[in-house]
Protein backbone atom coordinates (compact mmCIF):
# COMPACT_ATOMS: atom_id res chain seq x y z
CA UNK A 1 0.00 0.00 0.00
CA UNK A 2 1.35 3.64 -0.74
CA UNK A 3 1.25 4.77 2.43
CA UNK A 4 3.57 1.92 4.14
CA UNK A 5 6.44 3.50 2.27
CA UNK A 6 9.99 3.53 4.33
CA UNK A 7 10.43 6.64 6.39
CA UNK A 8 14.08 8.10 6.44
CA UNK A 9 13.88 8.47 9.97
CA UNK A 10 14.71 4.78 10.58
CA UNK A 11 18.51 5.26 10.32
CA UNK A 12 18.54 7.80 13.24
CA UNK A 13 16.09 6.11 15.51
CA UNK A 14 17.94 2.75 14.71
CA UNK A 15 21.47 4.65 15.88
CA UNK A 16 20.29 6.18 18.75
CA UNK A 17 18.80 2.82 20.32
CA UNK A 18 22.37 2.08 20.32
CA UNK A 19 23.70 4.69 22.69
CA UNK A 20 20.30 5.03 24.64
CA UNK A 21 17.88 3.25 27.26
CA UNK A 22 15.16 4.94 26.10
CA UNK A 23 13.79 6.30 22.56
CA UNK A 24 11.06 9.00 22.86
CA UNK A 25 9.45 8.80 19.04
CA UNK A 26 7.06 12.14 19.04
CA UNK A 27 5.04 13.77 16.26
CA UNK A 28 1.75 14.93 15.89
CA UNK A 29 -1.05 12.73 15.53
CA UNK A 30 -1.03 10.42 12.05
CA UNK A 31 2.28 10.93 11.20
CA UNK A 32 2.98 7.57 10.94
CA UNK A 33 4.78 6.87 14.66
CA UNK A 34 3.17 3.71 15.27
CA UNK A 35 3.29 2.42 12.02
CA UNK A 36 7.34 3.44 12.07
CA UNK A 37 7.84 1.75 15.16
CA UNK A 38 5.19 -1.58 15.29
CA UNK A 39 5.73 -2.50 11.21
CA UNK A 40 8.97 -0.73 9.98
CA UNK A 41 11.39 -0.77 13.06
CA UNK A 42 10.21 -4.30 13.96
CA UNK A 43 11.56 -5.25 10.69
CA UNK A 44 15.36 -4.60 11.57
CA UNK A 45 14.99 -5.85 15.57
CA UNK A 46 12.74 -8.22 16.02
CA UNK A 47 12.26 -8.07 19.96
CA UNK A 48 10.01 -5.34 19.75
CA UNK A 49 7.48 -6.02 22.52
CA UNK A 50 4.31 -3.35 21.36
CA UNK A 51 1.82 -1.90 23.48
CA UNK A 52 -1.17 0.86 22.82
CA UNK A 53 -2.38 3.06 25.85
CA UNK A 54 -4.91 4.03 23.51
CA UNK A 55 -6.39 0.44 24.24
CA UNK A 56 -8.44 0.71 27.60
CA UNK A 57 -7.41 -2.41 29.39
CA UNK A 58 -3.78 -2.13 28.57
CA UNK A 59 -3.92 1.64 29.88
CA UNK A 60 -5.72 0.25 33.08
CA UNK A 61 -3.11 -3.00 33.91
CA UNK A 62 -0.16 -0.18 33.30
CA UNK A 63 -2.00 2.09 35.82
CA UNK A 64 -2.83 -0.54 38.32
CA UNK A 65 0.47 -1.95 38.59
CA UNK A 66 2.96 -0.65 36.42
CA UNK A 67 5.93 -2.67 37.53
CA UNK A 68 4.20 -5.76 36.86
CA UNK A 69 3.14 -4.24 32.92
CA UNK A 70 7.00 -3.00 32.19
CA UNK A 71 8.25 -6.74 32.86
CA UNK A 72 9.72 -7.88 30.29
CA UNK A 73 12.02 -11.23 28.42
CA UNK A 74 15.77 -10.98 28.17
CA UNK A 75 17.10 -8.81 25.42
CA UNK A 76 12.65 -7.76 24.68
CA UNK A 77 12.39 -3.85 24.08
CA UNK A 78 8.89 -2.83 24.94
CA UNK A 79 7.08 -0.01 22.86
CA UNK A 80 4.26 1.91 24.36
CA UNK A 81 2.39 4.47 22.20
CA UNK A 82 0.62 7.38 23.79
CA UNK A 83 2.48 6.58 26.71
CA UNK A 84 1.59 10.00 28.11
CA UNK A 85 -1.20 8.54 28.78
CA UNK A 86 -0.40 6.86 31.74
CA UNK A 87 1.96 9.44 33.90
CA UNK A 88 3.09 6.86 36.36
CA UNK A 89 4.98 4.39 33.67
CA UNK A 90 7.47 7.67 32.93
CA UNK A 91 9.04 7.42 36.99
CA UNK A 92 9.30 3.49 36.81
CA UNK A 93 10.97 3.73 33.67
CA UNK A 94 13.31 5.37 35.17
CA UNK A 95 13.61 2.95 38.54
CA UNK A 96 14.27 0.61 35.79
CA UNK A 97 16.40 1.56 33.58
CA UNK A 98 18.63 3.56 36.10
CA UNK A 99 19.11 -0.56 37.55
CA UNK A 100 20.26 -1.47 34.11
CA UNK A 101 22.01 0.86 32.03
CA UNK A 102 22.01 -1.06 29.36
CA UNK A 103 20.53 0.57 25.66
CA UNK A 104 17.43 -0.26 23.97
CA UNK A 105 15.04 -1.23 26.39
CA UNK A 106 11.79 1.01 25.74
CA UNK A 107 10.55 2.67 22.86
CA UNK A 108 8.15 5.83 24.00
CA UNK A 109 5.26 7.01 21.63
CA UNK A 110 3.60 9.90 21.96
CA UNK A 111 1.31 12.52 20.19
CA UNK A 112 1.92 15.48 22.80
CA UNK A 113 5.30 16.84 24.52
CA UNK A 114 5.96 14.74 27.20
CA UNK A 115 5.98 17.41 30.14
CA UNK A 116 4.06 18.51 33.17
CA UNK A 117 1.07 19.57 30.91
CA UNK A 118 0.07 16.19 30.62
CA UNK A 119 0.78 15.52 34.71
CA UNK A 120 4.42 13.82 33.56
CA UNK A 121 6.83 14.73 36.20
CA UNK A 122 10.10 12.20 35.08
CA UNK A 123 11.84 13.86 32.09
CA UNK A 124 14.05 10.60 31.69
CA UNK A 125 16.91 13.48 31.44
CA UNK A 126 20.13 11.59 30.22
CA UNK A 127 18.44 8.24 30.09
CA UNK A 128 16.80 8.88 26.87
CA UNK A 129 17.52 10.33 23.53
CA UNK A 130 14.38 11.83 20.93
CA UNK A 131 13.51 12.03 17.83
CA UNK A 132 10.58 13.64 16.08
CA UNK A 133 8.77 12.28 13.20
CA UNK A 134 7.39 14.82 10.71
CA UNK A 135 5.23 14.73 7.55
CA UNK A 136 6.11 12.60 4.68
CA UNK A 137 8.92 14.77 2.61
CA UNK A 138 8.45 15.00 -0.65
CA UNK A 139 10.85 11.66 -1.22
CA UNK A 140 8.77 9.94 0.83
CA UNK A 141 5.77 10.18 -0.58
CA UNK A 142 7.29 9.44 -4.25
CA UNK A 143 9.25 6.37 -3.03
CA UNK A 144 11.46 4.47 -4.35
CA UNK A 145 9.60 2.96 -7.59
CA UNK A 146 9.08 6.75 -8.48
CA UNK A 147 12.28 8.11 -8.59
CA UNK A 148 12.04 9.11 -11.79
CA UNK A 149 9.95 11.51 -10.84
CA UNK A 150 12.27 13.41 -8.70
CA UNK A 151 13.40 16.27 -10.77
CA UNK A 152 9.67 17.33 -11.40
CA UNK A 153 8.55 20.18 -9.99
CA UNK A 154 5.18 18.87 -11.52
CA UNK A 155 5.06 15.75 -8.92
CA UNK A 156 5.83 18.12 -5.94
CA UNK A 157 2.82 20.42 -6.96
CA UNK A 158 0.94 17.17 -7.06
CA UNK A 159 1.24 15.92 -3.22
CA UNK A 160 1.68 20.11 -1.97
CA UNK A 161 -1.76 20.41 -0.67
CA UNK A 162 -2.43 16.69 0.28
CA UNK A 163 0.18 17.48 3.08
CA UNK A 164 2.73 14.26 4.52
CA UNK A 165 -0.07 12.45 7.08
CA UNK A 166 0.16 8.74 5.46
CA UNK A 167 -3.32 7.95 6.02
CA UNK A 168 -4.07 10.96 4.37
CA UNK A 169 -1.95 12.36 1.34
CA UNK A 170 -2.21 8.90 -0.63
CA UNK A 171 -6.04 9.37 -0.86
CA UNK A 172 -7.03 10.21 -4.78
CA UNK A 173 -10.70 11.47 -4.13
CA UNK A 174 -10.23 15.55 -2.92
CA UNK A 175 -13.53 14.92 -1.03
CA UNK A 176 -12.84 11.63 0.93
CA UNK A 177 -9.38 13.66 1.77
CA UNK A 178 -10.87 16.51 2.83
CA UNK A 179 -13.08 14.24 5.06
CA UNK A 180 -10.28 12.89 6.60
CA UNK A 181 -8.51 16.19 7.46
CA UNK A 182 -11.34 17.38 8.37
CA UNK A 183 -11.72 14.41 11.47
CA UNK A 184 -8.43 15.09 12.27
CA UNK A 185 -8.65 18.22 12.88
CA UNK A 186 -11.89 17.77 15.16
CA UNK A 187 -10.34 14.96 16.75
CA UNK A 188 -7.29 17.01 17.85
CA UNK A 189 -9.04 20.30 18.56
CA UNK A 190 -12.02 18.97 20.52
CA UNK A 191 -10.56 15.69 22.10
CA UNK A 192 -6.62 15.37 22.21
CA UNK A 193 -6.64 18.83 23.77
CA UNK A 194 -8.32 17.69 26.94
CA UNK A 195 -4.75 15.60 27.86
CA UNK A 196 -3.60 18.79 29.40
CA UNK A 197 -5.47 18.68 32.14
CA UNK A 198 -4.73 21.78 34.27
CA UNK A 199 -5.23 24.04 31.31
CA UNK A 200 -8.70 25.57 30.71
CA UNK A 201 -8.78 24.93 26.73
CA UNK A 202 -11.56 25.90 24.51
CA UNK A 203 -12.20 23.87 22.00
CA UNK A 204 -14.23 26.18 19.44
CA UNK A 205 -10.94 29.03 20.04
CA UNK A 206 -8.50 26.13 19.20
CA UNK A 207 -10.07 25.38 15.67
CA UNK A 208 -10.87 29.01 15.08
CA UNK A 209 -6.95 29.62 16.11
CA UNK A 210 -5.75 26.85 13.61
CA UNK A 211 -7.75 27.94 10.82
CA UNK A 212 -6.95 31.87 11.50
CA UNK A 213 -3.21 30.15 11.42
CA UNK A 214 -3.61 29.09 7.75
CA UNK A 215 -5.78 31.38 6.38
CA UNK A 216 -3.61 34.71 7.50
CA UNK A 217 -2.63 36.78 4.86
CA UNK A 218 1.14 36.56 6.29
CA UNK A 219 2.23 34.45 8.81
CA UNK A 220 -0.06 35.10 12.07
CA UNK A 221 1.23 36.52 15.25
CA UNK A 222 -0.28 36.70 19.25
CA UNK A 223 -1.22 40.39 18.25
CA UNK A 224 -2.77 39.58 14.78
CA UNK A 225 -4.53 36.48 16.22
CA UNK A 226 -5.89 38.63 19.21
CA UNK A 227 -7.05 41.23 17.93
CA UNK A 228 -8.87 38.96 15.28
CA UNK A 229 -10.65 36.50 17.54
CA UNK A 230 -11.13 39.35 20.36
CA UNK A 231 -9.24 37.46 23.44
CA UNK A 232 -6.68 38.18 25.47
CA UNK A 233 -3.33 37.67 24.37
CA UNK A 234 -2.95 35.46 27.32
CA UNK A 235 -5.63 33.27 26.84
CA UNK A 236 -4.06 33.07 23.05
CA UNK A 237 -0.49 32.47 23.71
CA UNK A 238 -2.29 29.36 26.52
CA UNK A 239 -3.88 27.60 23.74
CA UNK A 240 -1.10 28.48 20.89
CA UNK A 241 1.11 26.38 23.47
CA UNK A 242 -1.26 23.16 23.98
CA UNK A 243 -1.27 23.26 19.90
CA UNK A 244 2.43 23.54 19.60
CA UNK A 245 2.51 20.74 22.52
CA UNK A 246 0.59 18.60 19.91
CA UNK A 247 2.93 19.52 17.02
CA UNK A 248 -0.22 20.87 15.40
CA UNK A 249 1.77 24.57 14.95
CA UNK A 250 5.04 25.68 14.80
CA UNK A 251 6.19 28.67 16.29
CA UNK A 252 8.92 30.17 14.54
CA UNK A 253 10.83 32.87 16.13
CA UNK A 254 12.07 36.02 15.09
CA UNK A 255 16.04 36.21 14.08
CA UNK A 256 18.14 39.00 16.03
CA UNK A 257 18.93 40.85 13.06
CA UNK A 258 15.54 41.68 12.11
CA UNK A 259 13.75 45.25 12.53
CA UNK A 260 10.71 43.82 13.93
CA UNK A 261 10.49 41.59 16.90
CA UNK A 262 6.95 39.44 16.67
CA UNK A 263 7.10 35.63 16.57
CA UNK A 264 5.13 33.89 13.97
CA UNK A 265 3.04 30.58 14.16
CA UNK A 266 2.45 28.22 11.03
CA UNK A 267 0.40 25.16 10.52
CA UNK A 268 2.15 21.79 10.82
CA UNK A 269 1.15 20.18 7.34
CA UNK A 270 -0.23 21.54 4.45
CA UNK A 271 -3.33 19.51 3.84
CA UNK A 272 -4.91 21.00 7.35
CA UNK A 273 -4.10 24.17 5.53
CA UNK A 274 -5.33 23.75 2.42
CA UNK A 275 -8.68 22.31 4.12
CA UNK A 276 -9.39 25.66 5.32
CA UNK A 277 -8.30 27.07 1.89
CA UNK A 278 -4.49 28.61 2.59
CA UNK A 279 -2.82 29.75 -0.62
CA UNK A 280 -0.15 28.47 -2.55
CA UNK A 281 2.24 30.49 -1.04
CA UNK A 282 1.58 29.53 2.61
CA UNK A 283 1.36 25.89 1.18
CA UNK A 284 5.15 26.46 -0.11
CA UNK A 285 6.18 28.16 3.54
CA UNK A 286 4.91 25.02 5.19
CA UNK A 287 6.64 22.59 3.10
CA UNK A 288 9.74 24.48 3.22
CA UNK A 289 10.09 24.19 7.07
CA UNK A 290 9.03 20.74 6.95
CA UNK A 291 11.69 19.52 4.34
CA UNK A 292 14.50 21.13 5.54
CA UNK A 293 13.95 20.69 9.53
CA UNK A 294 13.19 16.66 8.54
CA UNK A 295 16.38 16.77 6.38
CA UNK A 296 18.19 18.18 9.15
CA UNK A 297 16.92 15.72 11.57
CA UNK A 298 16.94 12.72 9.60
CA UNK A 299 20.19 12.99 7.96
CA UNK A 300 22.46 15.71 10.05
CA UNK A 301 21.01 14.64 12.95
CA UNK A 302 22.16 18.73 14.06
CA UNK A 303 19.71 20.64 16.79
CA UNK A 304 19.66 23.49 14.20
CA UNK A 305 17.75 27.14 15.71
CA UNK A 306 15.20 28.09 13.26
CA UNK A 307 14.07 31.69 12.80
CA UNK A 308 12.33 34.08 10.05
CA UNK A 309 13.34 37.42 9.19
CA UNK A 310 11.10 41.09 8.24
CA UNK A 311 12.44 44.04 8.13
CA UNK A 312 9.75 47.21 8.04
CA UNK A 313 8.31 46.39 4.43
CA UNK A 314 6.09 43.87 3.61
CA UNK A 315 8.86 41.30 1.90
CA UNK A 316 10.59 38.57 4.62
CA UNK A 317 12.23 35.63 4.51
CA UNK A 318 10.56 32.49 5.73
CA UNK A 319 12.99 30.37 6.96
CA UNK A 320 16.71 30.91 8.68
CA UNK A 321 18.62 28.03 9.97
CA UNK A 322 21.56 28.47 12.01
CA UNK A 323 24.26 25.87 12.87
CA UNK A 324 26.96 25.74 15.01
CA UNK A 325 29.33 27.32 12.14
CA UNK A 326 26.54 28.33 9.60
CA UNK A 327 23.85 30.62 8.82
CA UNK A 328 21.61 30.08 6.05
CA UNK A 329 18.43 31.68 4.96
CA UNK A 330 16.10 30.01 2.67
CA UNK A 331 13.44 31.95 0.41
CA UNK A 332 10.47 30.16 -2.01
CA UNK A 333 8.67 32.09 -4.52
CA UNK A 334 5.51 31.22 -5.76
CA UNK A 335 5.55 32.69 -9.49
CA UNK A 336 8.68 32.84 -11.49
CA UNK A 337 8.41 36.00 -12.17
CA UNK A 338 10.56 37.15 -9.38
CA UNK A 339 12.04 40.39 -9.80
CA UNK A 340 15.50 42.37 -8.27
CA UNK A 341 13.49 43.75 -5.65
CA UNK A 342 12.17 41.27 -3.70
CA UNK A 343 15.51 39.79 -3.43
CA UNK A 344 16.56 43.03 -1.97
CA UNK A 345 15.66 41.52 1.56
CA UNK A 346 18.08 39.03 1.28
CA UNK A 347 21.17 41.91 0.48
CA UNK A 348 19.70 43.13 3.65
CA UNK A 349 20.09 39.93 5.75
CA UNK A 350 23.43 39.33 4.51
CA UNK A 351 24.71 42.43 5.43
CA UNK A 352 23.53 42.50 8.91
CA UNK A 353 24.99 38.99 9.32
CA UNK A 354 27.92 39.19 7.23
CA UNK A 355 30.42 38.24 10.30
CA UNK A 356 28.90 35.01 10.56
CA UNK A 357 29.28 34.88 5.96
CA UNK A 358 25.18 33.90 5.58
CA UNK A 359 24.10 31.63 2.46
CA UNK A 360 21.08 32.11 1.05
CA UNK A 361 18.96 29.48 -0.97
CA UNK A 362 15.89 29.74 -3.23
CA UNK A 363 13.22 28.10 -4.17
CA UNK A 364 11.00 28.73 -6.84
CA UNK A 365 8.67 26.70 -9.89
CA UNK A 366 11.41 26.18 -12.37
CA UNK A 367 12.41 22.55 -13.57
CA UNK A 368 16.47 23.63 -13.39
CA UNK A 369 18.68 25.97 -11.52
CA UNK A 370 18.02 29.14 -12.88
CA UNK A 371 20.03 32.19 -12.61
CA UNK A 372 18.65 35.79 -11.38
CA UNK A 373 20.56 38.55 -10.28
CA UNK A 374 23.13 36.94 -8.19
CA UNK A 375 21.65 34.62 -6.75
CA UNK A 376 20.32 30.84 -8.07
CA UNK A 377 16.89 29.68 -8.13
CA UNK A 378 16.59 26.25 -7.40
CA UNK A 379 13.27 23.72 -8.20
CA UNK A 380 10.45 23.31 -5.50
CA UNK A 381 11.21 19.37 -5.17
CA UNK A 382 15.46 20.10 -3.86
CA UNK A 383 13.70 21.79 -0.73
CA UNK A 384 14.79 18.54 1.15
CA UNK A 385 17.81 17.49 -0.96
CA UNK A 386 21.41 18.96 -0.43
CA UNK A 387 22.34 22.00 -2.16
Amino acid sequence: MAHQRNRFVQQIALKKLTFFRVLLVQGARQTGKSYFVRELLTQKLKNIKYYSFDQQKIRQAANNNPSVFLQKQKNQIIAIDEAQKVPIIFDEIKSIVDENPKPSQFILLGSTEFSHKTLIKESLTGRSGAIRIFPMTFKEKLGEVHKNEWNSNFSFLHYLPNGGLPGICFVRDKSNRQSLVEDWINTTCHRDIYQFKKLKLDPELTQNLLREICLSPEPATIAYLSKLTKVSSRKIKTHLEALMDLFVIIKISIHSTATLKKDIYLPFDCAVADFYGARKQRLLEISLYNERAAYNSYFENLKSKWYYYRSLGKNYIPLIEEKKDQIIAYGVFESEHINLTQLNIFDSFKEKNKTKKPKVILFGPFDKVTQIGKYSIHPWFMMGSRV
